[in-house]
């Protein structure tokens, strides 16, 4: 172990330790728990390490201290940026021991879209650096005590060089220009992972596969499931190694008699006489039921009831095509384009959601992509049925519609403008985001000009005719911006239609003059 790494196993210690994490500008951040090898994860250590290489060994069994109350506000949102590789699993297991984990940044996100083949940290680290991680405690019981200098090395190794890689792999991503697609990415993870720490649904509810059984094979799969969490309580194993997920779906399904035969079919988890017992138990208990309690039903109804299995999967085969050109457009990776979560959950809208633009459907997907593309980024053939789209609204929710005659990405430069309008009348405050545009790349950050005025609709068109002109996306004729400014057609001076509408539905073809 080196001088510059601490194990941090008193109180006191820790108390002295955190003024400095919290001045730090950014903290490399890695946990390790028992999960492996017992009923239920705990966090067993905690590293951090500065900038400046110095590393922090947090033993948090020997600590026994309410931690969120110590370093829940520096490794929360507002102390230093945090930086982690894969961090799905580091903040759902600081969320259990009482941190909520904030301002991150994702070095694994930063590999994944910058098109990287291996993302794999040791990996990472080799080629850019010349280390090598030793990763023979990867399986470690981290419940074992004490930790002796070879389980310090390795836990010091995972953060040490945490700052280098990510400072590398951002300026790659901002040179990409995809910088802000990685941050909606690693929000999204984070996000998630938070979701699923605070997911108290009954054991059986998070079993995939489940939507498929029948009435009888879902009471079975209760009583399986229940069984299981007794026994991995009782012998304080994971639940997966007592009896797998896959195990208790065909089970459950299938529901053998003998001993025997349930023998063959438990490719993973326990199959000695006592536990054989319970999971036949189960089964004969679950028949009995014949279906869950009616209260309990909703968790078997799918996600996907009512989607036509063909029709959801002709609109991912259009996704994907479509991902893969603008891809190799743009000289990026797909996932830059449309992460596969993302792309999942659009083939599987309803198709007159699926036609609203993406960044009003589905918030974690983010502004950055829309923007960037001047249009909601989705093919407009292939997601529903082959009729032509209408754009639907509810009736409360009014829309402005901007319409420009198309003209090739790339010819030149001209100007965009996002409005937002706020109050009616006089008192109506109207906002013009005007700047740049090349080549079809919708301007972001330090580009854009924001100015406001408070005026009347009719002073609002005016504004609007000399200040909105959008350039044209070469398959795009349309953007809907969420506004309530009222406006009549007016002529730029470089020849485009700028036009906005507002009521419970607008639409228009592109080039045409549309009425107010």
């Amino acid at each position: 172990m080196t001088a510059n790494t601490h194990l941090i196993d008193q109180p006191d210690a820790l108390h002295s330790v955190v003024p400095r994490l919290a001045a730090a500008t950014s903290l490399a951040i890695d946990c390790e728990s028992d999960g492996l090898h017992h009923w239920k994860s705990r966090l067993c250590v905690l590293q951090c390490a500065l900038p400046d290489g110095e590393v922090f060994i947090f033993d948090t069994l020997a600590l026994a201290l309410p931690l969120g109350d110590v370093l829940g506000e520096v490794l929360g949102s507002g102390g230093p940026v945090k930086i982690l590789h894969d961090l799905y699993f580091d903040a759902w297991l600081l969320r259990g021991a009482g941190i909520t984990l904030g301002r991150v940044v994702d070095t694994s996100v930063h590999a994944r879209f910058l098109g990287l083949r291996e993302t794999g940290l040791a990996t990472l680290l080799s080629k850019r650096f010349g280390v090598a991680l030793d990763k023979k405690f990867q399986q470690h019981d981290w419940a074992m005590r004490p930790l002796d200098d070879a389980l310090r090395t390795y836990l010091a190794g995972d953060v040490r060089h945490l700052h280098d890689l990510h400072r590398e792999l951002d300026a790659d991503a901002r040179a990409r220009l995809i910088h802000g697609e990685v941050l909606e990415e690693t929000g999204y993870a984070l996000r998630r992972a938070l979701r699923d720490a605070d997911d108290d649904r009954l054991p059986y509810a998070k079993v995939k596969g489940r939507h498929g059984l029948d009435a009888a094979g879902r009471a079975v799969l209760r009583r399986l499931a229940s069984a299981r969490e007794v026994l991995a309580e009782a012998r304080d194993l994971p639940s997966g190694r007592v009896l797998s997920n896959a195990a208790m779906i065909e089970l459950a399904r299938r529901r053998p008699r003998s001993n025997e035969r349930m023998k063959t079919m438990i490719q993973g988890g326990l199959r000695d006489e006592e536990s054989l017992g319970l999971w036949a138990g189960a089964v004969r208990e679950g028949e009995a039921d014949g279906d869950v309690p009616p209260d309990e039903r909703y968790l078997f109804e799918s996600e996907r009831s009512g989607m036509d299995g063909a029709l959801r999967r002709r609109r991912e085969v259009a996704l994907q095509r479509w991902r893969a050109e603008t891809a190799a457009a743009r000289g990026i990776d797909v996932q830059v384009v449309l992460p596969g979560h993302c792309l999942e959950a659009i083939a599987g809208a309803d198709v007159r959601e699926a036609r609203r633009p993406a960044a009003h459907r589905r918030p974690r997907r983010g502004a950055h992509r829309p923007r960037r593309r001047g249009h909601h980024g989705l093919p407009r053939r292939g997601l529903a049925t082959g009729q032509s789209p209408r754009r639907r609204c509810r009736p409360a929710q009014r829309e402005a519609t901007l319409i420009s005659t198309p003209r090739r990405a790339g010819e030149g430069t001209s100007r965009i403008v996002c409005v937002s309008s706020y109050g009616t009348g006089a008192g109506r405050t109207t906002s013009f985001f005007t700047g740049s545009t090349f080549a079809g790349i919708a301007p972001r950050g330090p580009c854009l000009k924001r100015s406001s005025v408070t005026s009347t609709p009719a002073t609002t068109r005016r504004t609007l005719a000399s200040s909105c002109c959008l350039w044209a996306w070469s398959s795009c004729s349309q953007v809907v911006l969420r506004t309530q400014t009222v406006s009549t057609p007016e002529r730029s001076e470089t020849g485009c239609v700028a036009a906005a509408m507002s009521g419970p539905t607008a639409s228009s073809q592109a080039g045409q003059t549309p009425s107010a």
